[in-house]
């Protein structure tokens, strides 16, 4: 009975939500905004087999200030805020090797940091955001609000899923601030088979399980309300979060000694302290199918972005909206050109019934046709043309400036669509006349930037609060030499991202063709007048541009290999030389010394020579003497 009684207010709260969005004609105007997007704008109208005219002029001004929006690259930057003066004392430490280091919090939470920088992009790669966005912005400017949820799989991995405006209710729908609601509805239609199988594993019991139906609930749907046949059908979900304040022990760790006297490090528990966290829980009409959990999260899992913005209201407006009676006027006004063209734009034939033998055949090509009288002119009197009678420029005027009109009070004139030819014009000029038209856009930028501060500070929230093993980040190197992509895992340590406080910044970079052409523009001229080499040419290129950036690098790469050869190849004949030299100093050397000795031994011969000879003349004078 408790069970029935959460569903119960589950329900209840949603039915009341519903009921006051449907009071105020919420979902039939959202239903209008996407079907005039679309060109469904005849919806209801019953012409027979009669095509009915449409100038889509709605959807020229979406797509142009959707597109406007998207030509603006995000990038989240983290940077650390622990600026405490014990943030700044240094200490030392041990790493692996045994090597005694100096370091500060500061450094480690800097380090941390320049990891997370590293990582930011992951999430968007891995969820296709890149391309998904485009539908993002999409929605936005046509239902007025669009909400991104962020959970983990069960890859432990973070993932995201669009919220249309229709499929998200608020505790209070007059506070645009999300982070401040009670608590927050999204629903969402799910095969029975799947949201039973989801309940098993969330131990409900078999009764519980097949109170689990399929219905017929699609009110709120907007678009194609059909849906599938899918096993058992679908079933109405509805996933709630909120907030709730428990006390929960708060521990610090200290240093002691064990009874060998060794110092260890224990968590000690040191009091109690209350911490707000978002919970969920799940139901179908009927069930409770996930119980309450809580996620960890201090933060709403959601980012939301508004298209404009209404005072005292939750959600925003879309750009169809104000939009719809105009265009209502220029396909009506097209409608009455329509008939009065094919009323009198055109000769139509007529004729005296009686005195045509073969009507039938009057339309029909090289038949003739017979006539009762005596002369050609009976016959001119029988058969005769109307002549078309002059339209009135008015209509086709008036229609001209109620769809220029529209289109400048929008900001999305001619001139704002960039009608400019850009080889008669610089980069800079082009994007001068286009920003200036684009002026009246930049809360839309600037609510995307907002959009993306929110899912860097959940993604921060779920890395801090959740992941308690750490935040494993992977670090992916190109090698600039070879090209080669190193792989590897660096893990920032759970109570380092407890310690951390981040500041969240998002740079904007536009990535339309005309800022692009700029930049190519001031790339190229610094490059013709040799005040940059070709290398830095090809780095300060964008991904976007026009030149194959990825083969251009690849010939640095190239050049830079065959450089780094020749290098290697000279390096070998240099030392080959040296080598070679010594060998032949050496050689010298030696010769040298055989040339000494040689002389040496001529001279020792040469004195025993001496000696010889000396001898024989002192043995000669002995015996002349004797």
């Amino acid at each position: 009975m408790e069970e029935q009684n959460k569903l119960t207010t589950i329900f209840a709260q949603y039915q009341k939500i519903k009921d006051y969005l449907t009071s105020k004609g919420y979902f039939s105007q959202l239903e209008k905004n996407y079907n005039f997007f679309m060109g469904d704008q005849w919806k209801g109208l019953e012409s027979g087999d009669q095509p009915m005219p449409v100038d889509n002029i709605i959807a020229s001004i979406c797509n142009y200030k959707i597109g406007n929006v998207n030509q603006n690259n995000m990038t989240i930057v983290y940077s650390s805020e622990n600026v405490d003066e014990e943030d700044f004392k240094e200490f030392e430490y041990t790493d692996e090797t045994g090597e005694v280091l100096t370091t500060s919090k500061r450094k480690i939470y800097e380090k941390a940091v320049e990891l997370l920088n590293k990582n930011a992009n992951t999430f968007f790669e891995s969820n296709n955001l890149e391309t998904e966005i485009w539908d993002y912005n999409t929605e936005n400017c046509i239902s007025g609000m669009v909400c991104m949820y962020i959970y983990k799989d069960e890859n432990d991995l973070e993932r995201a899923e669009m919220v249309e405006g229709n499929n998200i209710y608020f505790a209070d729908e007059n506070d645009p601030e999300i982070q401040n609601q009670e608590f927050i509805l999204i629903t969402f239609r799910r095969p029975v088979e799947q949201v039973r199988e989801e309940a098993r594993r969330n131990g409900l019991s078999e009764d519980e399980i097949q109170q689990i139906t399929a219905d017929n609930d699609t009110d709120e749907q907007i678009g194609n309300k059909k849906e599938t046949e899918v096993g058992s059908g679908k079933v109405l979900c509805i996933l709630k979060l909120y907030k709730k304040t428990k006390k929960v022990k708060k521990t610090e760790k200290r240093t002691i000694q064990d009874e060998n006297g060794n110092e260890i490090e224990v968590e000690v528990e040191v009091g109690a302290e209350t911490r707000t966290t978002v919970h969920m829980v799940k139901s179908t009409k009927n069930v409770v199918y996930v119980k309450e959990t809580d996620l960890g999260l201090t933060l709403y899992p959601l980012s939301k972005m508004i298209w404009i913005r209404e005072k005292n209201n939750a959600r925003g407006r879309g750009e169809p909206q104000d939009k719809i009676p105009n265009q209502i006027e220029i396909n009506q006004t097209l409608a009455r050109r329509d008939i009065a063209i094919q009323m009198s734009a055109y000769p139509k034939l007529a004729y005296l019934r009686k005195r045509i033998q073969n009507p039938g055949s009057l339309n029909k090509v090289g038949v003739a046709i017979a006539v009762e009288g005596e002369a050609v002119q009976d016959i001119r009197n029988a058969i005769d043309y109307l002549n078309p009678t002059q339209v009135s420029p008015d209509a086709k005027n008036f229609s001209d400036e109620l769809s220029s009109k529209t289109k400048d009070n929008a900001s999305a004139s001619d001139a704002a669509l960039g009608t400019i030819d850009p080889e008669k014009a610089s980069g800079r000029s082009v994007i001068a006349v286009r920003d200036a038209a684009a002026v009246p856009l930049n809360i839309h930028v600037a609510r995307y930037k907002m959009f993306f501060e929110d899912i860097a500070r959940i993604l921060f929230d779920f890395w801090q609060n959740v992941d308690v093993e750490g935040k494993r980040i992977i670090i992916e190197e190109t090698d600039e030499e070879t090209g080669k992509t190193n792989v590897s895992v660096e893990v920032i340590p759970h109570d380092v991202m407890t310690q951390l406080k981040i500041k969240v910044k998002v740079n904007v970079a536009q990535t339309d063709p005309y800022s692009i052409y700029a930049q190519e523009e001031m790339w190229d001229n610094l490059f013709v007048r040799q005040a940059i080499t070709f290398e830095e040419w090809v780095d300060g290129l964008s991904d976007n541009s026009k030149y194959n950036k990825a083969k251009l690098e690849e010939i640095v790469r190239n050049r830079r290999n065959k450089e780094r050869q020749l290098m290697n190849i000279e390096e070998d004949i240099k030392n080959k030389q040296i080598e070679a030299d010594g060998i032949i100093q050496q050689r010298q050397q030696e010769q040298e010394v055989e040339d000494t000795a040689n002389e040496v031994e001529a001279q020792q011969e040469e004195l025993n020579q001496m000696i010889q000879e000396a001898q024989q003349e002192e043995e000669f004078n002995q015996l002349m003497g004797g």
